[in-house]
């Protein structure tokens, strides 16, 4: 096998016949972006910038994501906002509107936010998550209006919006019985991984068109069910609480946040995506 060959196997074919993802292409997708997160990005950036990593920091960041996850809907043919073709060279706009190329796109659009509101604080005295947020409701609200525009399952978008809302709540109340109270970033990363869980459950329970692409998450719902794919995510995600919290003493308050946001990071950017095809699918 040629190395185009190989390339275009486990990776190019993902793309552009939209065949799901496989064993080589998930575990190197997942390298490069826990050596970007944990290591390129936050020792030569987070840490250089940021005096410490807090709910508002991780909720900036979140901003972003909501915003790269409407726009990846613009690639997807079935939808109605279908704009930008599909593509698997790196040189053409619609490689970066597909995985892996938008998360290479918002990163990298959110590390110049950051070094542009690096460059504000320091000319203006303007802080540099006020300046991040303000991007990133400019990005995020325009854009959610003009999808809401486009939507022709509104109606389902919004019963998942409180479903979601209300699974969170009960977690929530349910925890606090037993006398444990979660931090807003907790609650951030189950909102997250709840977002994923039930956009996935509905996606592939109610509607025809929808299938699973990554092979884990497949092979779960085959076997066990689709409604098996929310309760492993969160029941995971409250395991990870409970053991940050229970070695807190090795991490600091940063280190568990940025954690934290790891896990919301990949909950929200896949979760909302599904919410909006579901949403925006052509009838």
């Amino acid at each position: 096998m040629s190395f185009q060959e190989f390339m275009y196997k486990y990776f190019g074919k993902t793309i552009a016949e939209s065949s799901g993802y496989n064993v080589v292409n998930t575990l190197i997708y997942a390298l490069i972006a826990i050596v970007l997160y944990f290591y390129a990005i936050r020792k030569f950036v987070i840490d250089k910038l940021f005096k410490k990593i807090d709910f508002n920091f991780c909720f900036t960041i979140i901003l972003f994501v909501i915003w790269g996850s409407m726009i990846r809907v613009m690639e997807e043919p079935y939808s109605t906002v279908d704009i930008f073709p599909k593509s698997i060279n790196p040189l053409e706009l619609g490689f970066y509107f597909t995985t892996p190329g938008i998360y290479f796109m918002i990163t990298a659009f959110v590390l110049i936010v950051i070094g542009l509101a690096y460059l504000i604080e320091k000319k203006w005295k303007i802080e540099k998550i006020r300046t991040m947020q303000t991007i990133g409701f400019v990005l995020v609200i325009p854009t959610f209006i003009f999808m809401l525009t486009r939507m022709t399952f509104a109606k389902d978008f919004f019963l998942y919006l409180l479903l979601i809302a209300v699974i969170v709540a009960i977690i929530y109340s349910i925890l606090k019985m037993f006398k444990i109270t979660l931090a807003k970033t907790e609650v951030l990363a189950i909102t997250g991984q709840t977002i994923d869980g039930i956009a996935t459950f509905g996606a592939l329970t109610f509607y025809p068109f929808f299938k699973e692409q990554h092979f884990a998450s497949d092979f779960v719902m085959q076997n066990v069910g689709t409604w098996a794919f929310p309760t492993i995510k969160i029941l995971i995600t409250l395991g990870i609480i409970y053991y940050l919290r229970k070695h807190r003493d090795n991490f600091s308050e940063s280190d568990i946040n940025y954690i934290l946001l790891f896990i919301a990071l990949f909950g929200f950017a896949t979760g909302v995506r599904d919410l909006f095809s579901i949403a925006c699918h052509v009838i």
